[in-house]
């Protein structure tokens, strides 16, 4: 059995393991798809609260990019533009709509495109200018508007019907007592 153990070249073996595997996923997760994106531009006319940087784009419902830069625009302080890095085999034609879709309750943000007719062209790429999208206007709707519109409508429902939910309380009441 040998007494002396080589501790330092233990370490380091265990060091260059450990950094070799976390260099083969930093790499594999930044080198899958980037090369084969293309640039698009995306003008929306209101609101992307919970859209943010590296956010999902999705074609159909299928992630195809992220998004890679969001701005005002300073010419006009309504408008938000955001830049996408596209898969190159995502067919974005001249009709493809593009909205804002909503994870669950969190309020996440993700961009939806949605292709509409396989006959019209597909969009060209000018050379140093990345194509031009426009959101539907409905599209950037603030979920906590619509969220604060369907509670205000439930609370005048409720208003409006506050003595008869309060007589179905009391009889409700009643028919447990006996």
């Amino acid at each position: 059995m040998e007494r002396k153990a080589h501790y330092a070249l233990i370490g380091l073996f265990t060091f260059a393991v450990v950094a070799g595997a976390f260099g083969f996923i930093f790499w594999l997760h930044h080198s899958s798809g980037k090369k084969q994106a293309v640039a698009y531009r995306v003008i929306f006319d209101s609101s992307v609260s919970g859209l943010q940087v590296g956010g999902n784009v999705l074609f159909n419902g299928i992630r195809v990019g992220e998004v890679t830069n969001l701005r005002l625009d300073p010419d006009k302080p309504n408008q938000v533009v955001a830049m996408l890095a596209v898969n190159k085999s995502t067919p974005i034609r001249s009709d493809t709509r593009v909205g804002l879709e909503f994870a669950g309750l969190t309020g996440v943000a993700a961009v939806s495109l949605k292709g509409v007719s396989a006959k019209t062209p597909l969009i060209e790429r000018e050379e140093g200018e990345p194509p031009t999208l426009r959101a539907d206007p409905s599209a950037s709707q603030d979920m906590m508007q619509a969220a604060r519109e369907v509670l205000n409508k439930a609370e005048e429902v409720i208003a409006a019907n506050q003595e008869a939910l309060h007589q179905a309380i009391n009889d409700i009441a009643t028919f447990s007592a006996s």
